[in-house]
């Protein structure tokens, strides 16, 4: 994917989003112009006890003569971005890896189009007076290769000029030897070549490690008597990736052991505050912590008190408020904010006080390059800003540290040279990992670079083999590249991260996430990993509905990941054939789940019509601020009656199958039918309630499609029919399903602002990209799958196919705004976006 010169600006390139993983939960990401507009941007973010900014970028610095080129780009107050390095940019490319491509000291040399022609003279002059030469004054210039090739030739010398359109470079090879190369510009319609040092930069992760590599090569071609001095500096850090840092209230220090070539980096955090002087002489101290490390700007006047116990602490501001939970036995201090989650403090007791401290491991960061010189001095960098926090009403202010600086000089040619960033929380780890991938040699970085290269090719391949697609198709290059990143392997197995940058894995999005990432993708063995994972964790019939950043006990709060397990396994059948692998390993999880469903259990039961009755805040519906549910669907949800009837469908298909008795499915199921057929059909609307209560709730959304999409049919084709209509005439846009009709009062068409306005929107008719996916199963499903309906729902598709240009490149946006234009917001790369719409491609269009 080539973005050309025309978005590589401030305006329009902090909009393009690129983002590579490791395989571990761990990434690195920024803009296309490597302008860091989020807290979650950065080189390496290390999946680690929870995931760290240990590597926020490398800073490049060139100097030719007296002139000093900066290629960096940072925010700061004011609206001020220095050093502009943007402006040097002239190619960005995402072809699995993000490469950059700049051009400093560049002069004009002529119009590829006016060669042979007007321009001519002026070519075979920059030949003969820098490049020596003098052969070509009498030579002859022919143009082929339908205009990307000049040759120059003279009795047997010969020279050829060969257009990179790909990278926006000219290629100059005398005598079949490559020598030089050009930045080619298109300028007032003409493509214009000019000279210059050229610098490429192209990143990338090593698979199963915390570990980023940037590997560069820079041409000195054009003053071949003069050196050039480059210089690379790296920003670092070591904090929670949601959350800031004030270097001078963090409590954060390094301790450096530099050598020739490398640096050890090992990151400490002093005391913040003790519990004993709080509230008293440290108030000030943790309100400016809160303030700028946690982006609280409420706590400024607010209220604080401590319990008669004093093991709680509560800050409140209006609505707003955070509580301080001291746990003596487990030494730590929790920190639960109203609708943000929960953080961990270290609590230690030392002369006689017990006082608080941000991490208790801090990780270690190792640096090093294959053939640059590293000197040290540090400096902090301060208050760098990310204008995407800014909007989201988020902490967005930063301070980064700078340790020293690789050093090198670079005469006449071309130079290859990389840095390798590793880190981790174990000392020892860190170096064995560091020394593995580190050498003085850069083909040794190439060759790393392929492997990586290879090993997502063959995830793209088994796409096609899988899926029997015989032509190239460029969705699924892309689509079959993003489902990759979501796979993760941690300590007890594999597992689907739910999106980038913030999420973690959530039961819910991992069930209806593998038929795309694994199961399309023809990576069967993951997608039985997965659910094998999910297995061990089923507690009472409950499937977690996420795992949080710091390995503590998942958070059971869901009706619907436990059925969207069913629907898993049946597609995972019905690619796989592994009935075996089903028998062995899920069966009895399948099993203990129907029976604590139909006798009640953590936040479902079972009533006495055979529907389920879900409590509040359990559905994908999910919003909360503080205390406020925006949709609590408390009660029998038309989706969740959906996924129950088909999963006692599929219990009835597998019990015959594996020779156990069936009946009490076949009876659960009749039932069910017969009730959800009774009470959800909404006459009036000819669709479905969406929520069966004291009040039924007659709000259309999308929830009611799942009745038509699900592999077993719980209605009639005439009402199946109706609900696609009716979805389709208030829901449907071209980038998702709203979920919430625009013609309902409590419709919300923008997603914007701070987190209270943000969640209020979040399923008051924002698009989820998702839900399209099953949307065109439906529509695919109730037209018979004729082709004229495969062609129709190609159509439906071509919006957010061309999505894949924007926003997360190559990847799919978390929702979208209700109203037009559909602006892409929450995060820039979903799994359940990704999966979804490569599973309908895969099944729906193209089979």
């Amino acid at each position: 994917m080539k973005i050309g010169k025309e978005f590589l600006n401030d305006k329009k390139g902090k909009e393009k989003e690129w983002l590579i993983a490791n395989g571990l939960g761990g990434y690195a990401s920024s803009t296309i112009i490597n302008l860091n507009t989020r807290k979650y941007h950065g080189l390496l973010i290390a999946a680690l006890r929870k995931k760290f900014l240990v590597l926020s970028k490398l800073e490049e610095e060139i100097t030719i003569g007296s002139k000093v080129y900066e290629l960096s780009n940072n925010k700061y107050p004011g609206d001020v971005i220095q050093a502009r390095g943007f402006e040097f940019l002239e190619n960005f490319n995402l072809t699995y890896f993000p490469k950059f491509i700049y051009n400093v000291d560049g002069v004009y040399l002529f119009s590829w189009d006016d060669v042979p022609g007007n321009d001519s003279e002026q070519l075979l002059k920059h030949l003969v007076d820098n490049l020596k030469i003098d052969w070509v004054k009498n030579a002859e210039i022919k143009k082929s290769d339908d205009g990307k090739t000049i040759t120059i030739t003279m009795g047997e010398n010969s020279l050829i000029f060969k257009l990179n359109e790909e990278e926006n470079i000219v290629n100059l090879k005398i005598d079949g030897e490559k020598t030089h190369e050009y930045i080619s510009k298109k300028e007032n319609d003409k493509l214009n070549i000019y000279d210059g040092v050229i610098i490429k930069k192209t990143i990338f992760m090593v698979h199963g490690h915390n570990a980023v590599i940037s590997s560069y090569e820079v041409e000195n071609q054009k003053n071949p008597e003069q050196e050039i001095i480059l210089k690379v500096r790296p920003l670092i850090n070591s904090r929670g990736f949601h959350d800031n840092l004030n270097s001078e209230f963090s409590g954060l220090y390094f301790q450096e052991k530099p050598d020739k070539k490398s640096t050890e980096i090992r990151a400490n955090y002093e005391y913040l505050f003790s519990w004993d002087d709080f509230p008293g002489n440290d108030s000030e101290r943790v309100l400016k912590f809160l303030k700028d490390n946690l982006g609280l700007k409420w706590v400024e006047n607010a209220e604080i008190k401590k319990s008669d116990d004093g093991e709680v602490i509560t800050i409140t501001n209006g609505e707003n408020s955070l509580t301080f939970n001291l746990k003596k036995e487990e030494n730590k201090v929790t920190l639960e904010i109203s609708g943000l989650g929960t953080h961990e403090y270290i609590l230690k007791e030392e002369n006689g006080k017990l006082n608080i401290y941000n991490y208790e491991n801090a990780p270690t960061l190792i640096i090093g390059s294959d053939i640059m010189d590293y000197s040290k001095n540090g400096i902090w960098i301060k208050n760098i800003i990310y204008e995407k926090e800014t909007e989201r009403g988020e902490g967005d202010r930063d301070d980064h540290y700078c340790p020293g600086e690789f050093l090198l000089n670079i005469k006449k040619g071309i130079k290859k040279f990389n840095i390798l960033a590793v880190a981790g929380i174990d000392d020892d780890d860190v170096k064995k990992i560091f020394k593995k991938f580190y050498l003085e040699n850069p083909e040794f970085y190439e060759e790393l670079l392929n492997n990586e290269k290879t090993r997502i090719e063959k995830v793209v391949e088994n796409t096609y083999k899988n899926c029997k697609i015989k032509e190239k198709d460029k969705v699924i290059d892309l689509l079959s590249s993003a489902a990759d990143s979501f796979i993760i392997q941690k300590k007890d197995g594999k597992s689907i991260i739910a999106g980038y940058h913030w999420f973690s894995d959530w039961g819910r999005d991992t069930m209806i996430s593998i038929t795309g990432l694994c199961l399309v993708t023809g990576r069967f063995e993951d997608a039985g990993e997965i659910l094998k994972t999910y297995t061990r964790y089923c507690k009472k019939g409950i499937l977690p509905n996420r795992f949080d950043d710091y390995g503590e006990e998942p958070a059971y709060n869901t009706s619907d990941a436990s059925l969207w397990f069913f629907y898993a396994v049946y597609k995972f059948l019905e690619y796989s054939d592994d009935y075996e692998f089903v028998k062995n390993n899920l069966w009895e999880t399948l099993k203990d789940i129907i029976s604590y469903y139909a006798k009640g259990t953590y936040t479902v039961r079972m009533d006495s019509d055979g529907l389920i009755i879900s409590e509040a805040q359990t559905t994908w519906m999910d919003a909360k601020i503080g205390n406020f549910v925006v949709t609590p669907r408390v009660g029998k949800c038309v989706e969740i009656n959906a996924l129950w009837y088909n999963a006692l469908k599929i219990m009835e298909s597998l019990s015959e199958k594996f020779g156990e008795d069936s009946s009490e499915y076949k009876k659960l199921s009749k039932k069910a039918n017969e009730s959800f057929n009774k009470l959800f059909w909404n006459d009036g609307k000819k669709c479905l309630y969406d929520l069966i209560s004291e009040n039924n709730d007659d709000s259309i959304r999308p929830n009611q499609i799942f009745a038509v999409s699900l592999p077993f049919s719980i209605l009639d084709r005439e009402k199946e029919e109706k609900i696609v209509e009716r979805v389709f005439e208030e829901l449907y846009t071209p980038f998702g399903l709203r979920s919430l009709s625009q013609k309902d009062e409590k419709y919300i068409g923008v997603y914007k602002g701070d987190r209270y306005h943000r969640d209020t929107a979040y399923h008051q008719g924002t698009v989820w990209a998702w839900l399209l996916g099953h949307f065109i199963t439906a529509y695919v499903k109730v037209n018979s799958e004729s082709e004229e309906s495969k062609k129709q729902a190609k159509e439906f598709l071509s919006k957010i196919f061309e999505h894949l240009n924007d926003t997360g490149l190559g990847s799919i946006s978390e929702i979208f705004d209700g109203d037009f234009p559909h602006n892409p917001r929450g995060c820039i790369s979903q799994a359940w976006s990704v999966a979804e719409i490569l599973r309908c491609y895969g099944e729906d269009v193209l089979k």
